[in-house]
């Protein structure tokens, strides 16, 4: 049986269950712990934390539960199943959850001094990374038209859009992995007219390959989207103040012995015209508030103890999930657990 069919069934069939399910009378006296971010990483912990008899309190910086869940499309991940399940997860198990947080400073001081004994840190990778082309930062701002994919991911699940935002429009996308063809699917349900730029060649089975899954290409190409292979971007072109095209050098390798290290021929350069831009190349982690709180070591790296997570520096924090490891869903819980 296919996993995903499997998933579907219990989602269909569990999910109304909860709704109805009292809260379970548990006996919280091992103190209280904080978890930082209500994604998969920091709720698993929460619910694995509640059950042993800790009382445990969720700050997460937005409005609802969910981390990077909240980035996947309505046609993946339906947001009124989304929202019920961890709802009924966090009232059943006694969780306490403080919204709109702001997780700056050295916040593990402050916590501390509110009398949390530990403090579990899965604040995720809230942030974009910026668009360049090699080490060159490409300037973007100040342009209309143009934004990150993972805010226009979060601004679907919200409902922010008409069903035909992008009708009749031309809407680039720039990057290769299945977070980036996830907004330019997304994008062409809105009635876009959808092209995927990347760094990347079409074949997966070398180390240039393009990273996103078989299935997401496949099924971008038969909803009519195109794709532009060992692409990159040098500029990023307005008129009138609004986005009109970007100038893309082809890129002739991605890696090297270094690693991630993409060299381009700038003699051969296209131009690609579009109405809207949003760049999807990858997110990082928020090192203001770490960096703060003193969790990194002298390469720069979070200092973290691979089997425990307990940090090296701060014995009673721990880090998990996708700020200590970029992995899937299923990762980031195992984490937490």
């Amino acid at each position: 049986m296919k996993r995903r069919l499997l998933k579907r069934f219990l989602s269909d069939y569990y999910v109304p269950y909860l709704v109805d399910k009292k809260p379970i009378e548990l006996k919280k006296d091992k103190g209280p712990v904080a978890v930082l971010g209500a994604g998969p990483a920091g709720l698993f912990c929460a619910y694995e934390l509640s059950k042993l008899g800790y009382k445990v309190t969720v700050f997460e910086r937005a409005s609802k539960l969910g981390g990077s869940l909240r980035y996947i499309p309505r046609y993946r991940l339906p947001t009124d199943l989304l929202d019920v399940t961890l709802e009924n997860l966090v009232r059943i198990y006694g969780i306490d959850i403080k919204l709109n947080q702001q997780i700056y400073g050295d916040i593990f001081e402050r916590l501390e001094k509110e009398g949390f004994r530990a403090i579990f840190v899965a604040t995720g990778t809230p942030l974009p990374r910026p668009l360049t082309l090699g080490t060159y930062p490409v300037e973007w701002q100040g342009i209309e038209n143009v934004e990150y994919g993972i805010n226009f991911l979060y601004k679907c699940s919200e409902g922010s859009f008409e069903s035909y935002h992008f009708k009749g429009k031309r809407v680039i996308v720039i990057g290769g992995g299945n977070v980036a063809f996830d907004v330019a699917r997304s994008a062409a349900r809105l009635g876009g007219d959808v092209t995927v730029v990347c760094l990347e060649t079409w074949d997966k089975s070398q180390r240039d390959g393009i990273p996103a899954d078989e299935e997401e290409i496949e099924g971008a190409e038969q909803e009519g989207i195109r794709v532009v292979y060992s692409r990159g971007v040098r500029r990023v072109i307005g008129e009138n103040g609004k986005f009109k095209k970007i100038e893309c050098p082809r890129c002739i390798s991605v890696f090297d012995e270094k690693g991630f290290n993409p060299k381009f021929d700038l003699k051969d350069v296209i131009e690609l015209e579009g109405d809207f831009l949003l760049i999807s190349i990858g997110q990082t982690i928020d090192r203001g508030f770490l960096s703060e709180g003193g969790l990194f070591d002298e390469k720069g790296r979070l200092a973290v103890d691979p089997l425990t997570l307990q940090s090296t520096i701060k014995r009673n924090v721990f880090i998990g999930g996708d700020v200590r490891k970029i992995g899937f869903m299923a990762d980031a819980m195992a984490e937490g657990r």
